[in-house]
């Protein structure tokens, strides 16, 4: 591990538990502005575990539980190590290269960290969805109180990775939030069976295509495009999303809409490979 002599005022740093205070945001949309881009994994600016923050701000290490880490580092001391020694101090670990920058990948993979997931950003320009026309049988109904036990059930089932899988909490805290409440999540039904689910996220200018899933069962009869034109179609306007490279179906399905690739961004992790 780097010794804090590798940071010139390393002995200014501290340890905060609980999530980062609105004011550090500051430090993130300055780094954002200056490096061109998104640079914040919004999940673990609400749930972060442990904070450790340079006395002047001009350097941030947020740690989650699920061994999740985000780091920023004012541009004005970037090269003196300081981004070495906070990510020696949060031990194994993932964190993303937002851009995927080559120097970025470059100074990871020198700290000993390998690139496990690349994640595709895409945008549509406002164009018209039509509202679709369900088969017999199918229906689209919004989320009501009864309805949080299924979805989760099947939002752990969907995971291919457990770890990442959403608690009971975190679904309560996001339909919670004004950009994200029931009504602007429709769930898929054939019966009681939930064959799928998208939620969109609505900002001041644009919407995202927040979650979008489908069971295995239900994929090949054109319901992911009816159940992606239906959020379209309820927020006609730009519009953007994340997708998984390892998510081939949902990216053909999200290109077939009008999406467009912007960026790619890469989570990369020094953690053992089970």
């Amino acid at each position: 591990m780097l010794q804090s002599a590798a940071v010139p005022s390393g002995a200014r740093f501290s340890w905060h538990s609980g999530p980062p205070r609105a004011s550090w945001r500051a430090l993130a949309e300055l780094c954002a502005a200056h490096d061109g881009g998104r640079n914040c994994n919004d999940h673990l600016w609400q749930a972060a575990e442990r904070c450790c923050r340079e006395a002047e701000g001009r350097a941030l290490l947020l740690l989650g539980g699920r061994g999740e880490a985000e780091l920023h580092v004012h541009p004005q001391v970037r090269g003196q190590g300081w981004g070495s020694w906070l990510l020696a101090q949060a031990g194994p670990c993932e964190v993303w290269a937002y851009g995927a920058k080559p120097r970025s990948l470059a100074w990871l993979q020198r700290l000993g960290f390998d690139q496990r997931r690349t994640l595709l950003s895409l945008t549509r320009e406002p164009t018209a969805a039509d509202e679709p026309a369900w088969p017999a049988g199918v229906e689209l109904r919004l989320c009501g109180e009864a309805d949080a036990d299924p979805w989760h059930a099947l939002h752990c089932r969907l995971q291919s990775e457990p770890a990442r899988a959403w608690s009971r909490q975190q679904l309560e805290w996001q339909l919670r939030q004004p950009e994200t409440p029931p009504a602007q999540l429709g769930l898929l039904w054939q019966g009681d069976q939930l064959l799928g689910y998208l939620w969109m996220k609505r900002w001041a200018e644009r919407s995202e295509v927040f979650m979008y899933a489908l069971t295995p069962e239900a994929r090949g009869r054109g319901l992911g495009r009816q159940l992606l034109a239906w959020g379209l179609a309820r927020f006609p306007g730009p519009s953007f999303a994340f997708c998984d490279l390892s998510r081939p179906a949902a990216l053909r399905t999200l290109l077939g809409a009008g999406f467009q690739e912007s960026c790619r961004d890469a989570c990369l992790s020094n953690q053992p490979t089970c």
